[in-house]
């Protein structure tokens, strides 16, 4: 008696390419407010990237900011 699989079991090979390039800069400059202390520190950051992949394709871009006050008396922080 001989047996036969009902189902062959054939694994195609696959190959896979993918990668990712990104580039930023982040820029902070402090700025004093007067004598007593008083800061006001603003930010920027921009950031691009170009990747390529299975899942993932394209170009795209990264933006961000925000803005530091502080005071001897009071902190406050807005990304």
């Amino acid at each position: 008696m001989r047996r036969t699989p009902l189902v062959a079991a054939s694994w195609a090979t696959s190959e896979t390419d993918a990668w990712l390039l990104r580039a930023g800069q982040e820029s902070v400059r402090h700025f004093t407010l007067g004598e007593d202390a008083t800061s006001l520190t603003p930010s920027f950051e921009v950031e691009i990237r170009r990747n390529e992949g299975n899942a993932k394709t394209g170009l795209g871009a990264d933006l961000g900011g925000g803005i530091a006050f502080a005071d001897p008396g009071v902190v406050c922080t807005l990304t």
